[in-house]
């Protein structure tokens, strides 16, 4: 498998087993990448890729289950960092933009 991020444990985990991760780009990729390596590599997770504080992709077991309205705006933007939170299947990403 080509990885095409990692994760580094940085906290945790908490009182709800959880903890948290920079996030560790080994390619160049956009949000529509990022995506796809959630879904495709990670079958088994669930949770929340936030785009921006109201814009959020919803995903459970290897499917999109919402969208914003706007993902088009967002879909071809480069991923400069990002982080996460979570643990067992549950994993949350918050997703930077390069400018």
């Amino acid at each position: 498998m080509n990885k095409k991020f990692s994760l580094i444990h940085t906290g945790g985990p908490y009182g709800d087993e959880c903890s948290t991760y920079d996030g560790y780009i080994e390619t160049p990729m956009t949000v529509e990448d990022f995506v796809e390596e959630v879904l495709n590599n990670h079958p088994n997770d669930w949770g929340t890729i936030y785009l921006a504080p109201r814009d959020v992709i919803e995903y459970s077991h290897g499917e999109i289950k919402s969208t914003p309205k706007n993902f088009l705006d967002y879909k071809d933007k480069e991923i400069e960092s990002f982080f996460a939170h979570g643990g067992w299947s549950l994993m949350d990403y918050s997703l930077h933009f390069k400018l």
